[in-house]
């Protein structure tokens, strides 16, 4: 049992001895992190387009803003709060569709691609909108 004993004793010793004591405190453990000068994180936006419905002409109906600039990585949220009727908001290209939106309903699409897209609303397809995509 002794010989046990000071067989583990001097395991952890070996182990845990050389351990608290090989490195500095001055040392980077692992690969060192530098900070880049002048570079700021900047958190994705959600921009907000509304729609203006409230004109008894249908066609006089629009999105507020008609065009919005984002960055890659933004949302764009349409807000139905003050709509009267369903709308949709639809790419051109139908790379998305909200879907009929109820008056009150929220939808929202976070962009991943540079580029213009084009959108409108499928029964009111005079009722146009551009979301400009920046890098």
């Amino acid at each position: 049992m002794k010989r046990f004993f000071l067989m583990f004793a001097a395991l952890a010793a070996v182990l845990f001895v050389p351990a608290a004591v090989a490195v500095p405190a001055h040392a980077v453990v692992g690969p060192a992190v530098r900070a880049l000068p002048n570079v700021q994180y900047v958190a994705p936006a959600n921009h907000v387009v509304k729609v203006e419905d409230a004109d008894r002409d249908p066609q006089m109906w629009h999105w507020v803003p008609d065009q919005v600039t984002a960055k890659v990585g933004d949302t764009v949220t349409w807000d139905m709060t003050g709509a009267a009727v369903a709308h949709t908001a639809t790419a051109d290209n139908a790379s998305w569709d909200s879907g009929y939106m109820n008056p009150g309903a929220k939808w929202t699409h976070t962009f991943t691609a540079a580029g213009d897209v084009p959108y409108h609303c499928t029964p009111h397809p005079w009722k146009k909108g551009v979301i400009h995509v920046t890098p």
